[in-house]
């Protein structure tokens, strides 16, 4: 279903219905499978397929339009007035010279993308295990133009296990960021990178090895105290 019923039978079921109620009904009006622990404030959400396991939320004041997929796995949490988009998939003049573009989203167990961030989905986005976009004001693009051949470019991004991203990044299509790594605050990230390690500047760079032993790295839950 397109156009406002989709987001507005989400916010309905998730403000009148207890869990249970709304589970069945986002699974049979859209195939949505959406756990009864997940919490879902009042936010615009209109996507093919929403998958929120156990514990998953989304807060309110989020946009999240366009994707095929978005996919929150155990304990993951989108905070308030995120902006995540997808020009979605059939009956667009853009990408043409682009394959298999998947406009997705997937977050691991335990991550998080706190307030104020634009995630842009036209390539997948990937988030492991127990990592966040911390902070406010960061944006991910997938989506470019290829000036020689005036055409839209997509690329996805990878963010790796028990990694953390700054206030105020940007991170662009194609970029790796590594498993137990952080990218520093105002930093932009455009290559995709294998060692861990402190990323930090414009491009990013690895600047500093980070200890093993930092108990951020070893956590079990995403709460930081």
């Amino acid at each position: 279903m397109k156009g406002l019923v989709q987001p507005l039978v989400i916010v309905f079921t998730s403000l009148f219905l207890n869990g249970e109620q709304r589970q069945k009904i986002l699974r049979k009006m859209f195939g949505h499978e959406v756990h009864p622990s997940a919490r879902i404030g009042l936010s615009f959400i209109s996507v093919e397929h929403l998958y929120m396991a156990e514990g998953s939320g989304i807060a309110s004041l989020t946009l999240i339009r366009g994707l095929r997929e978005c996919l929150l796995h155990e304990e993951v949490d989108i905070g308030r007035f995120n902006w995540i988009t997808a020009i979605p998939l059939g009956g667009t003049e853009f990408f043409q010279k682009v394959e298999n573009r998947d406009p997705s989203l997937e977050i691991k167990f335990g991550s998080v993308i706190l307030h104020r961030n634009i995630i842009d989905c036209n390539a997948k986005v990937s988030m492991g295990e127990l990592s966040g976009i911390a902070g406010y004001r960061t944006t991910l693009l997938t989506h470019g133009v290829d000036i020689r051949e005036n055409a839209q470019t997509a690329e996805p991004v990878t963010i790796g296990d028990h990694t953390m991203v700054g206030s105020n990044c940007v991170i662009l299509g194609g970029s790796v960021i590594p498993d137990y790594s952080v990218v520093s605050a105002g930093s932009t990230v455009r290559n995709a990178f294998t060692e861990p390690g402190l990323y930090s500047g414009v491009p990013a760079k690895r600047v500093a090895d980070l200890p093993q032993d930092a108990k951020f790295f070893h956590r079990t839950t995403k709460m930081i105290y």
